[in-house]
């Protein structure tokens, strides 16, 4: 009996310390979320919008404490094998989702003394070196917070099949020679893929392995994630298809190949993915496995860089955010060839939420509409203005334009600012109104309205989304907490409109100089009147205009991502050489009798100064074989 009285209160004992030692955010989930409750609250939201918004397939795996507490399908995988969307099967790109787990990688050899979060990274590159700004050096740090000021990277980042991918150490070489920083590192947020496809680099340097391999080795299979890899092959039957809807009808979209993995290069199956959640809301283990400490941890997602000290900033491999029932959420998106992909954690309760969808219709409408629901099931605080007055301040001073052209400021894509957007702000009464394209990935023109919290700090109504003024080197900058940081529009020269105008109108008056050119040929031909000189005109406004349509129907394409066959960069992009050529050898033929007043000289020389004109401002935005890579 007294063995049986002992053996009673052990269990009892046992069964307190288990209770007593479950992680409180395991308990306070479990307490506060059910299966069911998400089940409704989801399937409402893909019941409204997935037809709304054109999205043939999603997935919604959501977990708790240590295991999968949702996980559910919803349409198609593929719509050609009427394929459904599986989260135990699919196979699907995640995009740049893979940088939260490229930061991973980093902190483990951090953790080892393999890697250092504030030394200068040119010393773990032994192919090439950075080029500092201003003699400072980039640190792992400021990549990881996307505060490197690294050049954007735009021109032949993917490749059209796996094998035609080059090694990240090859493409970062070529990148750093042609497009130098350009700002000063730990300045100013300005999200990077350059600068996490860096990160993996140093992963591999560190580690003396490819990053396929570190990763496989290091964190998939601790994690137990045996399908997730940083290459896909798109004939397996489990592989999702991507779509576009356009004049109505679903358009499969082509797959890229990435030649820097580490910013943007995983797929995964979504229940397996829900395990490298769980690790990182369980102080980093795994089943028993441990991929990092507690205070790696910790470090990852606390605030490591903030725009303003009153917002939520980001950490290593994670942004950092306030939901309206004022719960932190640790998130971050992807997006890759019309995948769209979202994980939110929630530590206080132990949540992970991750939402995929295979459309590019919709930009984050429907992630951002799953998060917020699944997180406002949970018990919290409803966020409010922040504590306290702001001070008095005059909103006037804000009241500019603003141009967002997230392109790069050396090398190819340059000319994309002239397909840059703007955002006019104005005072109204004690608050601003701003008005553009939002970030939001709905494209549509929108009016919001912004209340001051602290100086030059915003508040939407009845949003979330805060907006942060500041002056920079004499210049105004206007950035969308988390998303992107704004110049102000200084003069009508720097209006995306302006210049995409001088552009497209110089070729307009090209063209018309072939046509008139060419009617006064025919007419001389057969009137006896030939005179040479036309058939430089002809042949200057010919290659301006050969040039110009290719260049508006192929060199703007995605192509640029993929990086310009030969027969454009050297061959296409060469015609205004060419023209301009012609335009001095004019200019020397005629440029006596222009002086002496001769019309038709005159007119001569006019139209070879505007192809040297022409030229030179399409050399400013590099758009010519010179600029080749």
């Amino acid at each position: 009996m007294n063995l049986k009285k002992t053996a009673v209160c052990l269990m009892a004992f046992m069964l307190l310390m288990a209770h007593l030692l479950l992680p409180a955010n395991t308990a306070a989930a479990a307490k506060t979320l059910a299966a069911s409750q998400v089940e409704l609250e989801v399937d409402q939201i893909m019941k409204e919008d997935m037809e709304r918004l054109h999205i043939p397939g999603a997935t919604v795996v959501v977990t708790s404490g240590q295991k999968i507490l949702f996980s559910k399908g919803y349409g198609f995988a593929d719509l050609e094998r009427q394929t459904a969307m599986n989260p135990d099967k699919t196979l699907i790109r995640i995009g740049s989702l893979v940088k939260s787990v490229t930061a991973t990688a980093a902190m483990q050899l951090v953790e080892q003394g393999k890697l250092d979060l504030r030394k200068d990274v040119n010393n773990y590159l032994p192919g090439f070196q950075i080029s500092k700004y201003k003699g400072l050096p980039i640190t792992l740090h400021d990549l990881l917070t996307h505060t490197a000021g690294l050049d954007e990277m735009i021109y032949g980042v993917n490749a059209y099949k796996q094998a035609d991918t080059i090694p990240a150490g090859v493409f970062l070489k070529r990148y750093f020679k042609q497009q130098p920083p350009v700002r000063a590192p730990g300045e100013e947020y300005a999200y990077s893929n350059a600068s996490l496809g860096l990160v993996g680099e140093l992963v591999e340097q560190a580690s003396g392995m490819t990053l396929s391999e570190y990763m496989d080795k290091n964190i998939f299979q601790p994690m137990e994630m045996p399908n997730a890899s940083l290459s896909v092959d798109e004939q397996k039957p489990d592989v999702a298809k991507s779509y576009v809807y356009a004049a109505g009808k679903y358009q499969s979209l082509p797959f890229s190949h990435i030649n820097l993995p580490g910013a943007g290069g995983l797929n995964v199956i979504p229940n397996e993915f829900a395990h490298y959640m769980i690790t990182h809301l369980n102080e980093g283990k795994y089943r028993g496995n441990t991929l990092l400490n507690p205070e790696t941890i910790t470090m990852m997602h606390d605030k490591q860089f903030a725009e303003h000290p009153l917002v939520d900033g980001l950490g290593y491999g994670f942004f950092r955010g306030t939901m309206k029932n004022g719960l932190l959420k640790l998130w971050h998106t992807g997006d890759i060839d019309g995948f769209s992909a979202e994980m939110a954690l929630i530590p206080s309760h132990g949540i992970g939420i991750f939402v995929v969808i295979n459309s590019a219709n919709s930009g984050h409408q429907i992630l951002n509409k799953v998060v917020d629901g699944i997180g406002n099931i949970l018990p919290g605080t409803p966020v409010g203005q922040a504590a306290g007055t702001p001070p008095p301040q005059d909103l006037h001073i804000y009241e500019r334009e603003y141009k967002f052209a997230k392109v790069p400021q050396h090398g190819y894509g340059k000319w994309l600012e002239f397909l840059g957007r703007t955002f006019k702000v104005k005072a109204n009464g004690e608050a601003l109104t701003v008005t553009g394209i939002f970030p939001d990935g709905s494209g549509q023109v929108r009016e919001k309205t912004y209340t001051p919290i602290a100086q030059g700090l915003f508040q939407e109504k009845g949003g979330n989304e805060q907006i942060f003024f500041h002056q920079m080197n004499g210049m105004w900058k206007m950035t969308f907490i988390g998303e992107v940081t704004m110049n102000e529009v200084t003069s009508f020269w720097e209006e995306p409109q302006t210049l995409l105008g001088i552009y497209l109108g110089t070729g307009i008056v090209w063209a018309a100089i072939l046509v008139i050119a060419l009617l006064y040929s025919f007419i001389a031909f057969f009137r006896k009147r030939w005179k040479p000189g036309i058939l430089f005109i002809t042949a200057m406004a010919a290659l301006f205009v050969i040039f110009l349509l290719l260049q508006l129907s192929y060199g703007n394409s995605e192509v640029i991502t993929y990086g310009y066959p030969i027969w454009y960069a050297l061959g296409i992009c060469s015609l205004p050489f060419l023209a301009a050529g012609l335009g001095v050898y004019m200019l020397v033929r005629s440029g006596a009798e222009a002086i002496k007043g001769k019309a038709s000289a005159i007119g001569s020389c006019a139209i070879a100064l505007l192809s040297l004109i022409y030229t030179g401002y399409l050399f400013y935005w590099n758009l010519l074989s010179i600029h080749y890579s």
